[in-house]
């Protein structure tokens, strides 16, 4: 744990030191700041680089918002994909993953569908990590309808469905009361049969009356 705190001193060192940062170092220091939990040092440390005429790069974008969206500080990762816009810096799918997940992490599913369509216009490819990062910012009472949308387009992209895609799908559906659709997504899914936290959350989103029911018939199964 205590590596973070030893690259950030290195870093202070060497900019005390006058000598040349470069993305290499800084992306480097910023990757610290992400296994410290210190958000505000990476976007400090991305300030520091703009005034030292130190242009950053994908990397070191891709780090400071990893940086916040472990921290849960989706706002600010947001804010870092729109500055590679304007920056002219290449997103690439770890940019918006990263950024996509901090929104999952707060439950800001509308941030996290809004990054999505961003993602889905630009020349980025989704991968399962996408999806389900998405999804799982939908998994509230009111996002059932969209966590199954995505779980379709998923599909229809030739992406593989895993558990935790199914999880999120079910989760959102058992939130919303939709319990009928949960048990067509635990029936699709491709480990529905040998899953037993699939099978648990499938329990979960039945109407309590039948819960003790289906327990029988699923741990039958």
């Amino acid at each position: 744990h205590g590596r973070w705190q030893e690259a950030l001193q290195l870093y202070n060192a060497m900019e005390q030191s006058k000598v040349e940062l470069n993305n290499v170092t800084c992306s480097a220091a910023i990757s610290a700041c992400e296994k410290g939990m210190h958000w505000e040092n990476a976007l400090q440390l991305l300030s520091v680089m703009a005034t030292s005429k130190v242009e950053a790069n994908t990397v070191t974008f891709n780090a400071a918002i990893s940086a916040c969206g472990s921290c849960g500080a989706w706002q600010q990762a947001l804010q870092l994909c729109a500055a590679m816009v304007e920056n002219k810096v290449q997103s690439d799918t770890i940019s918006f993953n990263s950024a996509i997940g901090a929104c999952k992490n707060t439950g800001e599913w509308v941030a996290a569908l809004q990054l999505f369509g961003v993602t889905a216009q630009s020349a980025v490819e989704f991968d399962v990590f996408t999806f389900n990062d998405a999804i799982g910012a939908c998994e509230e009472p009111s996002a059932w309808e969209e966590s199954l949308l995505l779980v379709r387009v998923m599909v229809r992209s030739d992406l593989q469905i895993d558990s935790i895609t199914s999880l999120g799908g079910i989760g959102a559906c058992g939130k919303g009361g939709i319990w009928e659709r949960a048990l067509q997504l635990w029936g699709v899914s491709a480990l529905g049969q040998t899953d037993s936290i699939l099978c648990n959350a499938a329990i979960r989103a039945l109407p309590k009356g039948c819960q003790w029911q289906s327990d029988l018939h699923f741990s039958s199964e």
